[in-house]
């Protein structure tokens, strides 16, 4: 694993059926806010370690789901001129 993803990552969770299951029980109230399959898991994923989710996505704020989302604000010009990595869970920032 690369040096800087060992310093945040604490965790690898894997996609097993169980997720994968409670991923597709979500496309219902999430697909009128367009949600990917991407964006479904990692919803998935923050109900099953019962965790807030954090993005930048406004569209996840619109899901119909018992989970408690973040919205956070995210300077993405200020963040490449500092050669900054991001991760996030989602298509796109």
């Amino acid at each position: 694993m690369m040096p800087i993803l060992t310093d945040i990552i604490h965790e690898i969770v894997p996609f097993d059926t169980n997720h994968a299951y409670s991923t597709a029980l979500m496309r219902k109230n999430t697909k009128k806010c367009g949600l990917s399959l991407g964006d479904r898991a990692c919803l998935s994923l923050a109900k099953f370690m019962n965790l807030p989710i954090l993005t930048a996505d406004k569209a996840w704020m619109k899901a119909d789901l018992d989970i408690k989302i973040i919205l956070i604000a995210v300077n993405l010009a200020l963040m490449s001129n500092l050669n900054i990595w991001l991760p996030h869970c989602q298509r796109s920032l």
